[in-house]
């Protein structure tokens, strides 16, 4: 079993079981074959008990939330505010990707990929939620004819 693919309790209680089999005088390749668990998770299990018993709790895992972000949290707020107010937008046609990679260029005056943008939806997530789904294509050319009628 990988304990990379464990919950942290679960990682947790399996480290303890190892500690109990090492105190034991159970040999490695033992404990590995009763735990399920690598040779690698098992050494590093005992090594941390060897160094500070009370250590054998997971660390979190993964990036810190907010790690790698481009703009900082006050021009992502100024981009969602303007997002989020309906009357900055065209008449007719919705955000998507591209409009807010010239919007955060015009606003905070860098170029972003359309990949960094990425899911408009869910960047930044917070604001976005509840907004309504853009305009089907159907709706669309819909739009489009009525403009023209009307012009």
């Amino acid at each position: 079993m990988d304990a990379r693919t464990l919950t942290k309790n679960a990682l947790h209680d399996r480290r303890k079981q190892v500690i109990d089999l090492y105190i034991k005088r159970i040999p490695i390749m033992r404990i590995v074959k009763d735990t399920g668990l690598s040779w690698h998770a098992v050494n590093s299990a005992i090594t941390l008990y060897k160094d500070d018993e009370s250590s054998l709790e997971p660390k979190a895992r993964g990036k810190k939330q907010g790690a790698g972000r481009i703009l900082t949290q006050e021009q992502e707020l100024e981009v969602c505010a303007i997002l989020s107010n309906r009357t900055t937008w065209p008449k007719y046609p919705m955000w998507n990707r591209d409009f807010v990679t010239q919007l955060v260029e015009q606003k905070c005056g860098m170029t972003l990929s359309i990949r960094a943008v990425g899911n408009t939806r869910n960047y930044p997530t917070q604001p976005f939620i509840g907004l309504p789904k853009p305009p089907s294509r159907h709706q669309r050319t819909a739009l489009k004819k009525i403009g023209k009628s009307c012009g």
